[in-house]
């Protein structure tokens, strides 16, 4: 529900909706927040479209892979929790900036090391996806909270703007990443 009190609100119109857009579309990093956020969306959406070939079929799991993508999961939540407490005392740039320096490492050790044995055994990917779901946790939440920063005056077209955008993004990339995909864990 609208928070402004009536006498705030500004009538609805095409116009002021235009404008209201415009606004938010120029505020850069609000823009570079929500386009980053986008491609993180995108590797998780990648992993979530992939992950019943990659663990169940790749790795063997059959079955049992709903419990390997559960257990998985589970990082990725405890790194949320654990984000939303960090982030009030080191706030959301050094929260967001940790974890996407860890999962950056993480990448490169992975994809090096992918390139030199080859596909790991599974315990190995799975402490990795753990590592890196945690991780997520650490990015995807202030992400999309930077973005939102400047937008207050507007806080809800900007919301609109933000997520329009991270979808859209998010959507690029899963597309791009997904196209690579090839039965197995790969440098992607």
């Amino acid at each position: 529900p609208e928070t402004l009190p009536h006498a705030d609100r500004s009538p609805w119109s095409l116009r002021a909706v235009a404008s209201g857009l415009a606004a938010a579309a120029g505020e850069r990093m609000a823009i570079v927040h929500a386009l980053a956020a986008g491609c993180v969306f995108g590797a998780l959406a990648v992993y979530i479209a992939v992950s019943e070939q990659l663990l169940g079929r790749a790795y063997g799991l059959g079955e049992g892979f709903v419990l390997a993508f559960g257990a998985l999961a589970l990082f990725g939540s405890a790194g949320a929790f654990l984000s939303a407490a960090v982030v009030m005392r080191a706030g959301p740039r050094r929260v967001a900036l940790l974890g996407r320096g860890v999962m950056l490492g993480l990448a490169l050790v992975a994809s090096s090391a992918g390139r030199v044995w080859g596909a790991p055994p599974f315990w190995a990917f799975a402490a990795w996806a753990a590592a890196t779901f945690f991780c997520f946790g650490f990015v995807f939440g202030p992400l999309p909270a930077m973005a939102m920063q400047p937008l207050g005056a507007f806080a809800g077209l900007g919301s609109s703007l933000i997520t329009s955008i991270t979808l859209l993004m998010g959507g690029l990339c899963g597309l791009m990443l997904g196209a690579r995909y090839s039965d197995g864990p790969q440098a992607v």
